[in-house]
């Protein structure tokens, strides 16, 4: 088992993350880690459908505003990190889950704590696809938290594969069609 040091804990600002960070606070208290908080400032969150003439306008407004609303994520940042002792914030730019994964590749992160939404389905696919890339490939433990009050829902197998590699609660797949949603089990 690795000995744990350096914590990266990603935040959204939601719940779950609330919830996750409440997490944090309790494993630096008991085992004296480093904190890392991660918020990760994704531009195409800011893109909206718009006429075609008045994309330079809304560029403009982006470009101009930005700043600003990085320092509004700055300080987010600082206020959601308040109760954990003296951690490291980092506010990074991209596609979340790419640059949460990088981060982690690139230093010595120990473990990964992050909130959950426990959604499935197509929330599953929105909101789900940032911690499971990073479960995926960041070749560290990840700790999933949900907020408090979430209810806690079983897997309803609708098909396993014979290796038990591969489940899903989507009706077993028809002549090779994949189903919408896989968990690896193992």
């Amino acid at each position: 088992m690795r000995h744990i040091q350096t914590v990266l804990l990603a935040t959204d600002f939601s719940d779950a993350s609330l919830a996750a960070r409440d997490y944090a606070v309790q494993l630096q208290k008991r085992m004296h880690v480093e904190i890392v908080v991660a918020h990760v400032f994704d531009r195409t969150a800011f893109k909206v459908p718009v006429a075609s003439h008045l994309l330079p306008l809304v560029d403009n407004w982006l470009v101009k505003h930005f700043g600003e609303l990085k320092e509004k994520a700055r300080f987010k940042l600082e206020t959601f990190s308040e109760s954990l002792e003296n951690p490291d914030l980092i506010l990074l730019e991209g596609n979340p889950g790419k640059a949460l994964l990088d981060y982690v590749l690139e230093r010595d992160v120990d473990l990964v704590i992050m909130g959950t939404h426990g959604r499935s389905g197509l929330n599953h696919y929105v909101m789900g696809r940032v911690s499971e890339r990073v479960i995926k490939k960041s070749g560290c433990p990840v700790l999933l938290i949900k907020p408090e009050g979430t209810k806690r829902r079983g897997l309803d197998l609708k098909w396993l594969s014979r290796d038990r590699r591969m489940a899903s609660t989507q009706p077993f797949p028809e002549s090779g069609k994949e189903p919408v949603q896989k968990f690896g089990l193992g």
